[in-house]
């Protein structure tokens, strides 16, 4: 839920009747918020879109309060309201983020080859800020992604990453311009393939921040506590309140250190 750093660079890359649960194949992750904090949906996703709302709190039940703005999201280093899109396969295609009017204010668009993005670009406010270039390594593992300015087609600077043996990435370099090493990212993931652990290394190689996530029994994120210089900077808890026909979350309460914050809503289209 937590905002990423440098996302738009990139990107420019789950109460009530128990349903039928249908097979989970369409991954939050790449090219959203959830990069460093991805979630296995049920079912073939064309669209889900997520709206971030101020948690209200009314004789002793959290309910939907105002929708909130993007400069207060902005402030909170949160990331902001998105409609994420796939292909059939469960290929992110495009992500666009939008204000408490509806106002698309930065998107994405992912051009594909033989089932891969190969190129995107990422805009800001209507204007191309950064086109991207991604390769993969013949077993289909994505291995860098190289950001140019829109215009002048020069190299702004690189990310490099490492994947395990589900072709799944554990650790992410980035390199300047000059090809200078600047820092990383590095992750472990539990049996689903979901990050659990998170550790950013600067570029004289120490750890300056961290991430601790935990999960529920339904593969959902259920706390995200993040570090720091290892101070904490607050744990989030979430509590899930509804689900769709397909067993994905449609509302959930964001709670810091106790006290909810955040009520977020997800809409979904499938094929």
């Amino acid at each position: 839920m937590k905002k990423i750093l440098l996302i738009v660079l990139l990107s420019a890359i789950v109460v009530g009747c128990k349903q039928k649960e249908q097979p989970r194949t369409t991954v939050l992750g790449f090219g959203t918020p959830y990069i460093f904090a991805n979630e296995l949906m049920k079912g073939k996703v064309k669209e889900v879109k997520e709206t971030l709302y101020w948690a209200k709190e009314n004789n002793n039940q959290v309910e939907k309060g105002e929708i909130v703005k993007w400069k207060e999201l902005d402030s909170m280093k949160f990331s902001h309201s998105f409609v994420a899109y796939f292909d059939e396969s469960g290929q992110i295609i495009k992500c666009e983020y939008f204000d408490e009017n509806g106002k698309i204010i930065d998107y994405w668009n992912g051009f594909l080859e033989n089932g891969k993005v190969i190129k995107a670009k990422s805009f800001s406010k209507d204007s191309n800020v950064v086109n991207v270039s991604y390769k993969y390594d013949d077993n289909g593992g994505l291995v860098e992604a190289q950001i140019f300015h829109p215009i002048k087609d020069t190299l702004y600077n690189k990310w490099v990453f490492t994947n395990d043996d589900k072709l799944l990435y554990n650790k992410i370099e980035y390199y300047n311009y000059k090809n200078e090493l600047r820092g990383k990212n590095v992750l472990q993931r539990n049996e689903d393939g979901l990050i659990y652990h998170r550790e950013f290394y600067n570029k004289n190689d120490s750890i300056t921040y961290s991430e601790n996530i935990t999960y529920n029994d339904n593969s959902l994120m259920d706390s995200q506590e993040s570090f720091t210089k290892g101070n904490s900077n607050g744990k989030w808890n979430y509590s899930y309140n509804s689900y769709d026909k397909n067993g994905n979350w449609s509302a959930i309460v964001c709670s810091k250190n106790g006290k909810p914050i955040l009520f977020a809503e997800r809409e979904y289209t499938y094929y």
